[in-house]
């Protein structure tokens, strides 16, 4: 007897090799930040200072760094403002953890707050990229773009874009 059309096929699940592109964001320093006073900075019980951006081919993840006390006690990337941050699924999660080993130097580092603002402000760049991590990943021509959060496992992931020159 032939299945009826109103009852779902099953679905199955099954492994295949696929070529997948990965690379880091890169990160834009704003053309203001070597114009902060740092020394207002060092003395101010609370602020935070927009450093930057994750540029990918989708949008612009931007990261501050807050201050307290004059030290930077953290580091926060920001979806992109029509993204609705998702946490990644466990098989993306995977693929996530796989592109940073590929793509980041053996010797990042984790963020050991606190950090003197100004010991923290002339390496602002290097700092932000090794602690922030923003992969871009490409298979099929649909890409992701997913940030893992600083201190944290949980990597967040915005919205699925195709890029029409991954042919």
């Amino acid at each position: 007897m032939a299945p009826s059309a109103k009852q779902p096929q099953p679905r199955t699940t099954f492994e295949q090799t696929a070529r997948i592109d990965v690379r880091q964001a890169e990160f834009e320093l704003l053309g203001s930040v070597p114009y902060l006073d740092l020394d207002k900075l060092a003395g101010a019980a609370h602020a935070e200072i927009e450093l930057g951006y994750f540029k990918s081919d989708s949008c612009r993840h931007f990261v501050r760094a807050i201050v307290e006390e004059g030290m930077v006690t953290d580091l926060v990337v920001e979806p992109c403002p029509e993204d609705e941050p998702q946490l990644a699924s466990p098989e993306l999660v995977r693929l996530f953890n796989i592109a940073r080993e590929r793509v980041t130097s053996p010797g990042s580092e984790s963020f050991q707050p606190p950090v003197p603002v100004a010991d923290f402000m002339p390496n602002a760049v290097a700092m932000a990229i090794r602690i922030i991590v923003c992969i871009e990943i490409c298979m099929f021509q649909f890409c992701y773009t997913c940030c893992s959060v600083p201190n944290s496992a949980e990597v967040m992931c915005g919205k699925v874009y195709i890029d029409e020159t991954r042919r």
